[in-house]
Order: C-alpha cells, then structure tokens, then sequence
C-alpha cells in the first residue's frame, strides 16, 4: 500500500464556517497579501500547502508570477473564491481555479468540495500492458456485480474462470452461507438512489449527529451487535466514519448517483441487446414510490425531480388500479401519497442463475464453495497469485469483489479494513385475489428506527419455491462491524422490528394471514451487505506480476444490483487502458489522503499573529 501526504490548504482570508474545516488540514495567514515577494515565496515554501484560496484577485497573480519564475512550486492549486457577479468579469480567463457562489456560507463548501475534486484526480488506473483477448482472467467472487462483468466481459470476446466462496447455487436451506445476492429474498429493485450516501441529511453546513454506530437500532442508532464484541478495526472503521463532514458527504452522494444513473442506461441497453437475459426473472419496469407522511410526500417528490427519476404523481384512484394490495394501507390512512418514478424490479436469483448458465454455455467454467485464504505478492507489491484451501490461482487479469471479506483476505491491499457488513432483514407474506402485488414499490416508513437504520423498506413481487406467488419486503440496516459471523439473535430481531411493522402496516390481512400461517416461527431472513464508513464503493488496482491487473471492486451498500452495470464498464475500461470515473472516485486511498488522520485534530500552524516569526 502507497503511503500518502495529506492535502493541505492555505487560506488567505477568515474563514466563516471553523467547523467545516474538521479533519481538513490548513493554514490561516489573513495579511498574505501585505508581504513582500520575498516574504511571500518564504511563508509559502515553509508552510508547502497544496493550495492556496484567496478572495483577493491580485494576491493571486503575485502568487502566479513567482511560479512562472520558479520561485514557488508550480503545482500549488490557486483559487479564487467570489460571488458569481465579479467571476462573470473573469469569463474566459483561465489562469486560476474560479469557485464563485451567491451564498457566501455555501461559498466555502464549494472550495473544499473543488479542491477535493482537483486532488482525487491524482488516483488513475493503467494496466502495463494492453490486454489481449486470450488474457487469463479469473473473476473471485460470483455475486451479482462480478456476474454481470463476468458477462460484459465474455460479451467482448475475453476468456475467463469464476472462482467463489458460495456453494453451488441454488440450495434454498443453506440460504446462510450465500453471499448478499443469494441470502436475502429473490428481489431486488433498481432506483436512482438505490445506492447512495446513506448519512446525508440534506445540508451542507449542518454538524450532523455522528453517533449512530456507537448506538443500537432501538436507540435509533446504526448497531446490531454488543459493543463489546467490536474489534479494535471496527473501532476504526466507525471512527473514519465520524470523521467526514456533511459537505463531503453531499458530493459523495452525487458521485454515487450519477453511477446509478449510468448504470440504469446501460441495464435498458442490455435489456435491448438481450432480451432474452431478462426472460423468466420477474422484469418489470415499472417502480412506484409510496410515502407515509404529508412532509415525506412533499420532500420525496423534490428529490425525485432533483434526480430526474420523477414521472408522475398518483391519485387515490390510480392507486387502487395499479397497487391494489395497499386497499387496506389507504383506507387506514398509513399512505400520504405515491408517485412513479424511473426504476424496474427483479428476481435477482433467477437473474443470477441465468447468467450463470448463459456463461458456462459460452465455456466459463465455475469452481464453488473456495476458501479464499490471503493474496501474494512479490517484493515491489505486484500480485503473484491467490491462494485458496483448495488451489493456487494465477491469471495475468484478476476482479475481485469480494461481499464481505473474511479472514483479512484483503490484506496487502489499500481495501483492506474498508468493507464493513451491514445487516438488512427480509420478510416474505403470501398474496390472494384481491391483494397480488404486480409492481415494485419503495417505501419512506415512518415509525420504528425510522428515522435512522430502517428509513425505507422495499416491496417486491415476487414467486415462491412452490410457484406461489408472494410480496417479498426488505428494510433495515445493521452494523456487525467487519465480521459477518459477528450475528446475535436479540439484535436481528430488533432490525427485523422494522420490516413486520411495515408489512403489517401496508398489509395487514396478509401479514395476519402470515402470522397464522406459522409462516413468522423461524428464524428471520436476512442479507449481509458490503458496506464502507464513506457510502463509497471500493475500486482499486494493483499490477500483476504478469504485467496485467488486480481489481478489486465492491462495497457498494444497498446498490451493488444498481451498480453493477457501471461496476462492468469501469472495469472493461480498466482493463482496456481508458479511464472511468469510478477508478479515482472510488479508490480507497482518496479520502484519507485529503483529509487528516481520523480522530486527530486538523493541522494550524499560521495565522497574522505569528506573522513576525516567519
């Protein structure tokens, strides 16, 4: 692993919001602009920041000249934060980094979030060599990501070898020992903010509440497990969470985003070039979004538009046409509203199954139930091999996604410690005539954990193993930390709170039907997911002895499914010697190499009172 300098800044006016600043290093020198040129090349060469914001235009052009004269660094970022009045006189001048805002509060958060922008564009990805079509490649892991660019890439004409922990899909009774594609129930949903920022409250500015893994789901908090049974890298993981302002969270949400929204162009490509993948795996798309409350309905459709994933709204008549088993939600009042927006739903097992089955026929051969043990690599840090209980693997191309990794397999990797698991339950009701469910549904609950680790729950159509059909309903999040076996029946029953209480809300015959039924006396369902303290997923490469590339992709929280289309192309492009997005905003190094190390306070080693030392 690379070690990396933290990005440091240097501002040269009085800073309106201190604590935007946590875990940022920088400088404060108001009266830069006061300084000789000489006294100026000194305070900036000793205090060697990576970048330099000043509100005074001229301060910069100094700045800029002693550059040419190579008498400062060259690569110091320089920066001229204003409002958009006095940046439209600077229209078409290109000689500084131009960050203007009519909100002077926002205005540093535009700077901060520029800034981060500029700086993660030094993580790129290139393979050493062009690869060849012949290539070995091994894909480890068979979960849906690495399944659908197993297949985009034997679509390309690559040859590869799957090699998975799981055991051979699909036997129903060892639902525990399935990776998250195959644990929880067979649905899945794709929306625009399936995967997201999941600890973004909407502003900004705003200090947040950082305590949720440090509070069990009862307590409205993000834990399901004893804090005692949290290891020292749990710890760590948690407090890199704590360390992350809201303004960083708000771009990473976008980031996340816009790769769902790619990924959603590429599934409608896909679903067109073949149609015959999507046969017999419960398609449909169409998605619906219902809401509880008269402020979550009105908050809902505003972010909807803002995503562009708004269709229409719903009246009470359209609603009983199109959801007729919500009847009984409608009459209770326990629905304020619904709206459709763009998204589909599926069966992910079926999905999952039949890409298996159209690869093998393409000649990609599976090995199951491997016990990945640890990655080698030679002296210089390139990967040699992986070595597993039951075989040496060796290829010139490796994906790995690996869900939650076990036993430090990650180790030597920048991703290791990154990939937390994070709980989420299932509950399935039966249907009848009158309450069949045709179309997907997202729900903004309300009521238990509501306002943290259970805010929505997602409703599916779904068919059993008898061919029955059923609604499929999941919610909740759980933190285990970094183990996935780190599981307490007290505290799966707590999160599994959260989606009884929805179902019997929104279905209350079925669910009583259910209750009756026994069909609620065993052990609730549920899914481990991947998740990081950041919400970003993970995408890094590392060079393999054999001048290929070892990519390591995953982490994805509640969106893997969604992702996974973009999760595919970043890693073709990879492979391919291009660049995607995804390889410098999902790298692992990105955000501990802007901000200080978590839980130590920013650097602050100037300001105008210390001036006469310099």
């Amino acid at each position: 692993m690379e070690n990396i300098s933290k990005f440091k800044i240097l501002f040269s006016y009085p800073i309106r919001q201190p604590h935007l600043m946590s875990q940022v290093d920088y400088d404060l020198w108001e009266n830069l602009y006061t300084l000789s040129n000489d006294m100026l090349v000194e305070v900036i060469f000793n205090l060697n920041p990576d970048a330099i914001v000043a509100q005074n235009y001229l301060l910069l052009q100094r700045i800029q000249e002693l550059q040419i004269r190579s008498l400062l660094n060259e690569s110091i970022i320089l920066v001229y934060a204003t409002n958009p009045e006095s940046a439209s006189f600077l229209k078409g001048v290109d000689d500084f980094h131009l960050v203007a805002c009519e909100d002077t509060d926002l205005l540093e958060v535009k700077v901060l979030q520029h800034l981060e922008e500029q700086h993660n564009r030094m993580f790129s990805i290139t393979p050493p060599k062009p690869i060849s079509k012949d290539a070995p490649i091994a894909i480890i892991g068979a979960g849906i990501v690495n399944l659908i660019t197993a297949f985009c890439l034997v679509q390309k004409g690559y040859k590869l070898v799957v090699y998975a922990a799981d055991p051979t899909p699909y036997e129903e009774d060892r639902w525990k020992e399935y990776g998250c594609t195959l644990s929880g129930n067979d649905a899945r949903i794709f929306s625009f903010n399936e995967s997201r920022q999941h600890h973004y409250y909407g502003d900004p500015l705003l200090a947040a509440p950082i305590d949720q893994y440090r509070k069990s789901v009862p307590d409205n908090g993000w834990l399901c497990c004893p804090k005692e049974q949290l290891s020292t890298s749990d710890w760590k993981w948690i407090e890199e969470y704590e360390s992350y302002p809201q303004w960083m969270y708000q771009k990473i949400q976008k980031e996340i985003i816009d790769f769902n929204k790619e990924s959603y162009d590429l599934w409608n490509h896909l679903s067109k070039q073949h149609p015959e993948l999507l046969e017999d795996t419960g398609y449909v798309n169409r998605l619906f979004r219902v809401y509880s409350t008269p402020e979550q309905y009105k908050k809902g459709i505003k972010a909807e538009q803002a995503l562009g994933s708004f269709i229409r709204e719903l009246n009470t008549m359209e609603i009983e046409r199109l959801l007729p088993s919500l009847h009984e939600a409608l009459r209770a009042d326990a629905i304020c509203g619904v709206i459709e927006v763009e998204g589909f739903g599926i069966h992910i097992h079926k999905l999952a199954l039949k890409l298996i089955k159209v690869l093998e026929e393409k000649g990609t051969k599976f090995h199951w139930n491997e016990s990945f043990d640890r990655i080698e690599f030679d002296r210089s840090g390139q990967v040699k091999a992986i070595r597993t209980g039951q075989r040496t693997i060796v290829a010139d191309y490796f994906v790995v996604s690996p869900g939650v990794p076990r036993n430090d397999f990650l180790k030597g990797t920048s991703s290791h410690g990154k990939i937390g698991a994070m709980l989420g339950c299932w509950l399935t009701l039966p249907t009848d005539n009158v309450s069949e469910l045709l179309y997907p549904i997202k729900v903004t609950r309300a009521g238990y954990a509501s306002e943290e680790a259970a805010s929505g729950a997602n409703i599916i159509p779904g068919i059993d193993r008898q061919g029955n059909q059923v609604i499929h309903i999941s919610s909740g999040h759980g933190f285990l930390g970094l183990d996935p076996h780190n599981l307490h029946a007290d505290y799966i029953r707590d999160l599994s709170r959260a989606v009884h209480e929805t179902a019997e809300d929104l279905f209350p015959s079925l669910y009583k039907k259910a209750q009756d039924s026994g069909m609620f006396n065993t052990s609730p369902r549920y899914c481990i997911r991947p998740w990081t303290p950041s919400c970003l997923g993970v995408f890094e490469g590392i060079p393999t002895v054999n001048n290929g590339l070892f990519i390591i992709t995953g982490g994805h929280n509640t969106g893997g499914f969604a992702h996974s289309m973009s999760v595919a192309n970043a890693v073709i492009q990879a492979f391919e010697g291009s660049s995607h997005p995804m390889h410098r905003l999902y790298h692992p190094d990105r955000l501990k190499s802007f901000f200080t190390p978590y839980g130590l306070p920013h650097h602050f080693s100037g300001s105008t009172t210390v001036l006469g030392s310099v």
